[in-house]
């Protein structure tokens, strides 16, 4: 850690402190601009991710109905 200090959030609420305003404008709009391309890419894998849970789960209840049998 830099100077020697413990992590903590004040710690790096005094370190963020230092760094001027203009150093984050240029990086907040490009993120901006990488969110707006990335957001259909993040839906569609979170589509994805309950998609396969779902399927998970009926496979489960699936195969318990049949073993129950």
């Amino acid at each position: 850690m830099e100077n020697n200090l413990k992590k903590s959030d004040e710690n790096d609420a005094m370190l963020l402190i230092r760094i001027s305003k203009e150093n984050f404008r240029p990086l907040a709009i490009e993120e901006l601009r990488l969110r707006m391309r990335m957001e259909p890419l993040i839906n569609k894998y979170e589509r994805i991710m309950r998609w396969k849970k779902t399927l998970k789960r009926l496979v489960k209840r699936v195969l318990i109905a049949i073993s129950g049998r």
